[in-house]
This record gives structure tokens, sequence and C-alpha cells, in this order.
């Protein structure tokens, strides 16, 4: 039986009232890169903690496919992370919740 996967969405767009305090293009777009690069920092650090970074597509520009729906070593892909969101895929519940609570270690 094939396990259900779990889509999980992180919503930081309470920052945007802060980035968008300024109307100057350069300052909303360096903020914005910022917030993106936090996210991605994040998943990353996770992944890495829980020793499953060689099964997480972190990197969502250039992926077109949904290779966690294909490929059963994949426990996380990122599938969007822009304007203050991020969309992530997880092989299950469980991972989603190791990735957020960085606390376990992976068997």
């Amino acid at each position: 039986m094939e396990q259900q996967k779990f889509l999980a969405m992180y919503d930081v767009r309470g920052i945007q009232s802060y980035i968008f305090r300024t109307n100057k293009v350069k300052e909303i777009i360096g903020a914005s890169k910022i917030v993106e690069t936090i996210i991605q920092d994040a998943l990353e650090s996770a992944v890495i903690e829980l020793n499953i970074k060689n099964h997480a597509i972190l990197s969502w520009e250039n992926e077109e496919a949904l290779s966690i729906l294909s490929d059963e070593k994949i426990q996380v892909q990122v599938l969007f992370i822009g304007g203050g969101n991020a969309y992530v895929m997880y092989a299950s519940k469980q991972i989603e919740e190791m990735v957020l609570n960085d606390e376990y270690s992976w068997n």
C-alpha cells in the first residue's frame, strides 16, 4: 500500500507589512529575497540534521516533475518558495513533523 504524501504550506506573510513599509523597489526585492533565503536555509539545515539531504529536492526553480510522487526514496520536495510562502511535499506527515521540529534523528 502506497503511503499518502503530505503537502505543507509555510506562511510568513505577516512580515510583508514590514517589507512593504518602503516604496523603494530595491529594498522590497532585497527583503523578499532575504525571507526566501531564510526559508530555504531552514529547510536545508533540517534535512541535513535529519540525515535525509540525499533524499530531498530543495531546488524548485527548474523542477518540472513531482519526483516525490514517483520515487519512493524522495522524502522532501520543495514545490515553491516566494511571496512569503513555501509549499513543500513530504513523503509522510511524520517526516514533515521531523523537519518542522528538527528534534528527531533519522534512522
